[in-house]
């Protein structure tokens, strides 16, 4: 995940991905807390080998949420 603070003035072709699972709220209350972190560790890896296969930057994870982002960095620079 990144760890700076990301300063864009502009940026050319970039691509920002908020994921939220919907009903999450629900979903959470009707299972045992494991079954909830094993369900979000389960999708969060899964977001993380594409980020890796498909060059986009993983920005952070809130909760249930995902965020990740591509061309936001110049090429040869690194989020941490």
């Amino acid at each position: 995940p990144c760890t700076k603070a990301l300063y864009a003035e502009s940026a050319k072709d970039v691509c920002i991905i908020f994921t939220d699972i919907v009903g999450f709220s629900r979903i959470a209350m009707d299972v045992k807390p494991i079954q909830v972190m094993d369900m979000l560790q389960s999708i969060f890896s899964r977001f993380d080998e594409l980020c890796d296969v498909h060059d986009v930057l993983k920005l952070e994870t809130i909760g249930d949420a995902y965020l990740c982002t591509t061309n936001l960095l110049e090429d040869g620079d690194s989020a941490d």
